[in-house]
């Protein structure tokens, strides 16, 4: 019986001369991993449909044990827009770094699908890549469970001090008022209360307008801070692809940017 869904091309490996093994997150099936018998032959089903972060229509024969087979991979889209910039392009590999540690095979992660698709697109497209990737960041924390309470003290349920620091354990999953900060369960971080109303801004599906909003370079640095600090602690290691975000200047449309040929991860 076979498996068809569309999937995301999240990594690539050689197995052979003219096959390769492939890792894809898919609406229906989550995390898979496949091998694609042939798939670097030109006049394969495969050719074409595996470049890295492509989205393809794809058709898996599931196996009892080993890898399972993919079929036919016809391209929808290669976001040739990744390729063109810098800043995207490692957005993109941090998105699927996110996407390899907090998933697992067989689990299709409702949400976590559309989530990393609606960020690859406004990555290619040029959209502000902090803001493409805040959204997809939120959603999945939210897609995963692991959603950190944004409306009051995670201990005692207060509302936060509004204007002033507090205390952000990831491990407890949320923000402590000022009489609830001293027992942590773990080292954690400082933040602005104001700084958890933006998360759930992200979060929230229904909210359409975030490409206009104008967030100050501060709140940014520390918005990601508390997303790598929540990733960090739910994957037990630091991510390697987030010293790369931001290092790489946008330039003008149409201008060579030097950016790397997309292959294989």
């Amino acid at each position: 019986m076979t498996e068809t869904a569309r999937a995301l091309v999240l990594r690539t490996f050689d197995y052979s001369e003219t096959s390769l093994v492939v890792t894809l997150f898919t609406d229906r099936m989550g995390l898979a991993r496949a091998i694609a018998k042939g798939a670097k032959r030109p006049d394969s089903r495969l050719y074409g449909g595996l470049g890295l972060f492509s989205l393809s229509d794809v058709t898996i024969y599931p196996k009892k044990s080993g890898l399972d087979v993919l079929s036919e991979a016809d391209l929808l889209d290669g976001f040739p827009g990744l390729g063109d910039d810098l800043g995207a392009y490692f957005g993109a590999h941090y998105a699927a770094e996110l996407l390899l540690g907090l998933t697992v095979e067989g689990d299709p992660c409702p949400g976590a699908f559309e989530a990393a698709l609606a960020a690859l697109r406004g990555l290619a497209a040029g959209l502000d890549p902090d803001i493409a990737l805040f959204r997809f960041e939120a959603r999945m924390l939210f897609c995963t469970g692991h959603m950190p309470r944004t409306d009051g003290c995670v201990s005692c349920g207060k509302p936060l001090p509004r204007g002033k620091d507090v205390g952000f354990s990831p491990r407890s999953g949320g923000a402590f008022c000022e009489s609830c900060a001293a027992p942590w369960p773990e080292t954690g971080i400082t933040i602005r209360a104001g700084t958890l109303s933006l998360l759930s801004r992200f979060a929230d599906p229904a909210a359409t307008d975030l490409f206009r909003a104008r967030i100050p370079q501060v709140l940014r640095r520390e918005l990601r801070r508390l997303f790598v600090a929540c990733f960090q602690s739910l994957m037990e290691r630091e991510l390697r692809t987030v010293k790369f975000l931001g290092r790489a200047p946008r330039p003008a449309r149409g201008a060579s940017s030097g950016a790397p040929q997309r292959g294989t991860a």
